[in-house]
């Protein structure tokens, strides 16, 4: 669905590619996992497993890339070091982590951080916390000071600030 503030109206969008079932499908536990290119407008969507899982017979995660120019999806390279059979993936773009900005994917279940640069199309190792992911996860750019924060909860909240250059800090909990 797309919101077109002019018309204060909702008009249907373009599908996402097949095999994707049409209408009404639980894509898994996507909490936070669509993020746009601010120069573009494309966005960009994590799949969750258990879509992948349940109706598409795989495993893991598959990426998208909606292209706001010609109103396509298109399915996305994926880094291949995601990690089969986890759910419930973060992402968020990074505007001035290289070139062309990247995307940073906290993946659920192992807790890792891959970054996908614009710039090379290449996918890479960002940080790994060391501790697993979890159920609900988010992460958000401030461009303020130039970070990324991540929240991860189940049955321990999990705070924690990443710089540009992958380090992480753990925060206090509330």
């Amino acid at each position: 669905m797309i919101w077109t503030d002019s018309t204060n109206a909702w008009i249907r969008g373009t599908n996402l590619p097949s095999p994707i079932p049409d209408g009404g499908v639980n894509l898994g536990h996507s909490n936070d996992a669509v993020t746009i290119d601010p120069l573009t407008g494309d966005f960009y969507f994590a799949l969750g497993r258990d879509i992948r899982d349940t109706v598409l017979g795989g495993a893991g995660h598959t990426l998208y890339r909606f292209t706001q120019a010609t109103q396509t999806w298109e399915t996305f390279d994926n880094p291949g070091e995601f990690t089969p059979g986890v759910c419930c993936t973060a992402a968020a773009w990074w505007p001035g982590l290289g070139a062309s900005g990247s995307i940073i994917i906290w993946e659920g279940g192992t807790g890792k951080l891959f970054r996908w640069d614009k710039a090379t199309n290449a996918w890479s190792l960002f940080a790994n916390p060391g501790t697993g992911g979890a159920t609900w996860m988010a992460l958000e750019y401030n461009p303020v000071q130039n970070v990324m924060y991540g929240i991860h909860g189940s049955a321990a909240n999990t705070f924690i600030k990443i710089q540009s250059n992958g380090t992480l800090t753990s925060l206090s909990t509330p």
